[in-house]
């Protein structure tokens, strides 16, 4: 309430799910799909991007929208070649998960459909810890 929906953005790992996102929001809020130049003329409304594009960009609140297995990470036309190159890649999906999660200056919100990203912490309950009565 009260902020700037230029301070929001919402990133995706793909363009097709930013997309996706942008026509989501069709109708509902005022956006801007940030595309190559990050000039947006001044338009007001909340960003929509590629994880890629957000890059170097800072907001104050953040949505990762679609963190899912299979987007996150990225599933490959091609198996890797050997676990040197798997290992590569899972790090630059990680890495490309951390950046964009860092543009956020205030909040972040990751969301997801159907399997969570395995990079998504598990949401499992804390385990209760009841206390024994005391015994008289």
């Amino acid at each position: 309430q009260g902020q700037p929906l230029r301070g929001i953005c919402v990133a995706a790992r793909t363009s097709a799910e930013r997309d996706a996102a942008a026509q989501a929001l069709e109708g509902e809020v005022d956006h801007f799909v940030v595309g190559r130049s990050a000039d947006d003329g001044g338009q007001e409304g909340v960003r929509v991007a590629t994880m890629h594009r957000v890059k170097g960009l800072e907001f104050d609140h953040m949505v990762l929208a679609s963190v899912n297995s299979g987007l996150v990470p990225l599933r490959q036309r091609a198996a890797p070649a050997d676990a040197v190159a798997e290992s590569s890649m899972e790090t630059e999906e990680r890495s490309l998960l951390y950046v964009a999660a860092t543009r956020a200056k205030k909040s972040l919100k990751c969301v997801s459909f159907g399997t969570p990203s395995r990079f998504l912490p598990s949401r499992q309950e804390p385990e209760a810890t009841a206390k024994a009565p005391a015994q008289a």
